[in-house]
């Protein structure tokens, strides 16, 4: 048998994964994977409609996929025909979906979609790897470890659904191979959000040593917070414990500060602007629409505060909720794709830690400035950034346990 061990952080927009081939207990290939989660799922049973798309030419397992997927879910039944890459997006973008949900990250059938389209790609690259057997005959040998991460608030029960879900056996047919695949999950592990970016921090991913720089995080009581796309996660670590008391999803993202520029902007200009055209406009500080490009700096900082201060104040008011001493906390660990430098103008973990520090004014920023990590051939993304940090540390977390092993 081989070991792939796959780590999985599900975003909305995208899947960030590592995966690495296991022999004798030590890792010989690594891989890293940045999978957009726009696809289209219909019932099997209207497969006949997509029969042209499917057999068209003008696209391969390069850009795109094509998988039946057979899904039983805590006694229901998915047939689904799912579509993704070019395929979907230029021929059926009306259609396009993505694995949002209101449901716990364990309950939604799309996280499950994803993951075995995820675990198809792995099949290719192991194939690449060991390519005097065939795919069909790998996916017989292949057997999966997954560590997934969770909102906080979810990692309890959502690692008693995704054992019940998971570990088993699927069948699966990709249509480009004209084949049907076995997908074999041994085991699953969850963790929260937010707790493996700290261990990413605390403890380098290569010797599983204490970061010299990072080493005082060890006695300290941390606030960590993870901003994403559309939440933004709440826990709080200390002396390298998670505190069960403190785990709690805001439902304020980056997606709202797009959106209160837009608004901002509509406002002023008198103008209606879709919100597409605002994609990059915390890079840019500018909107083109039409011929014209519009400077929208102050909108941008004055939406970044403006999110900084409704999340500095549902902090507090579940802190003193939570019966959490707040004073208590003295460092701050932000992380995710929200806080990342754009270069342009004030950050949301500049603003962020203003507005805390009106009531913590001890409270200091872990400096992620001087977290470096060896780069890893395979992984076409940097680990030590903090959109990345989540997988890094679900990296270390799978080390820490190979080494308990032994």
């Amino acid at each position: 048998m081989t070991q792939v061990k796959l780590m999985v952080d599900l975003g909305n927009s995208e899947t960030r994964a590592v995966a690495q081939i296991v022999e004798g207990g030590i890792v010989k290939h690594t891989r890293g994977y940045l999978l957009d989660n726009h696809f289209v799922v219909e019932n099997l049973a209207t497969k006949q409609a997509y029969i042209p798309y499917i057999q068209s030419e003008d696209f391969n397992k390069l850009d795109s996929n094509i998988l039946e997927i057979h899904l039983e879910l805590e006694g229901r039944v998915y047939d689904k025909l799912v579509l993704w890459g070019d395929l979907a997006t230029f021929n059926l973008p009306k259609k396009l979906r993505t694995s949002v949900s209101n449901a716990d990250k364990a309950k939604n059938e799309f996280n499950y979609v994803v993951m075995i389209n995820l675990m198809d790609k792995v099949l290719d690259w192991v194939n690449m790897v060991y390519p005097s057997s065939t795919k069909q005959d790998l996916s017989k040998e292949v057997v999966f470890d997954l560590a997934v991460l969770v909102p906080p608030a979810q990692a309890v029960s959502a690692r008693t659904v995704f054992e019940q879900n998971l570990v088993r056996t699927f069948t699966y047919k990709n249509l480009y191979d004209g084949a049907e695949f076995q997908l074999h999950v041994n085991s699953v592990k969850v963790l929260p959000e937010g707790y493996s970016s700290f261990y990413s921090v605390f403890l380098s991913c290569g010797d599983l040593n204490p970061r010299p720089h990072y080493e005082d995080l060890a006695s300290r009581n941390v606030l960590i917070i993870d901003f994403g796309e559309g939440t933004t996660d709440l826990i709080g670590v200390s002396s390298q414990r998670l505190l069960d008391g403190l785990k709690h999803t805001i439902k304020i993202g980056g997606s709202t500060i797009l959106s209160k520029v837009r608004a901002s902007v509509n406002k002023r200009l008198g103008l209606d602007i879709p919100i597409a055209s605002f994609k990059d406009v915390l890079n840019m500080c500018e909107v083109r629409y039409g011929s014209t490009v519009y400077k929208v700096r102050d909108d941008v900082e004055q939406a970044i505060y403006s999110v900084a201060s409704d999340i500095a104040q549902e902090v507090f008011t579940y802190l003193r909720g939570a019966e959490v001493e707040v004073s208590s906390f003295d460092r701050l660990l932000l992380v995710g794709g929200g806080v990342v430098p754009n270069g342009s103008t004030v950050t949301i973990s500049e603003a962020l830690l203003s507005e805390l520090q009106l009531e913590l004014p001890t409270l200091d920023l872990v400096d992620l400035q001087y977290l470096e990590e060896p780069e890893i051939e395979g992984i076409p993304f940097d680990l030590t950034s903090p959109r990345y940090l989540n997988i890094l540390g679900l990296m270390t977390a799978f080390a820490l346990a190979q080494k308990t092993k032994k």
